[in-house]
């Protein structure tokens, strides 16, 4: 849950500068397109996620999808106005990972839900993902007020002439201000405890006790 708290605190703090940069930054007025683009990498990218999870293990697919989404934040930093291909490229891209952090840690809880079930000997799921649903939504509501809040301080006004050290400002919060969530985010679930070799032997023992 932690987890997820960092990952949609990540998201939520970039996608509310999302328009502001690309518009004064980047220099493109619409971008309704874009992000009908961008959610379709997202959906063509969910089976991939999905197979690499059964593949390596579901928090090291995962690992890839914070460390891939980072890369390109981290690249659009380096972007200038009108590099309209470069960023239309990089947001495909960010979208096709938009699908492994959607689907990766609902996973990864689905996983401690099998945990609690054979630790308790109850069915909780329906609790674990209102906790999942309450988390997301108080992450999201944090981050999208802290970023509000800097872009504000920083002296950023939407559509109209900033300074340069204004849109630098902007600039560096979208770029690289997830990365203050994802880090930890990506510690936490490199050293993931419940992996892919122990949740088979919990399903193991889940599957001989109904028996």
């Amino acid at each position: 849950l932690l987890i997820i708290f960092l990952v949609i605190a990540g998201e939520s703090f970039r996608n509310t500068l999302s328009l502001w940069f690309v518009r004064d930054v980047i220099g493109i007025e619409t971008i309704g397109a874009s992000y009908a683009r961008y959610f379709i990498a997202g959906l063509i990218g969910i089976p991939f996620w999905l197979w690499l999870g059964k593949a390596l293990g579901k928090h090291r697919a995962f690992c890839i999808t914070l460390v891939g989404t980072g890369t390109v934040s981290f690249l659009c930093f380096f972007l200038e106005r009108g590099d309209f291909s470069q960023f239309h490229i990089l947001f495909l891209l960010k979208g096709f990972c938009f699908g492994g952090l959607q689907f990766l840690p609902a996973s990864m809880l689905a996983d401690v839900v099998d945990l609690d079930s054979l630790k308790t000997g109850g069915r909780r799921a329906g609790t674990f993902f209102a906790l999942n649903g309450m988390i997301a939504k108080i992450s999201a509501m944090l981050a999208i007020w802290a970023a509000a809040i800097l872009v504000d301080f920083s002296g950023f006004i939407p559509g109209t002439d900033n300074t340069e050290d204004s849109l630098l400002a902007l600039r560096t919060l979208y770029c690289l201000g997830c990365a203050a969530f994802f880090l930890p985010a990506l510690f936490l679930t490199w050293y993931y405890p419940l992996t892919k070799e122990k949740h088979h032997e919990l399903r193991m023992e889940l599957e001989s006790q109904s028996k």
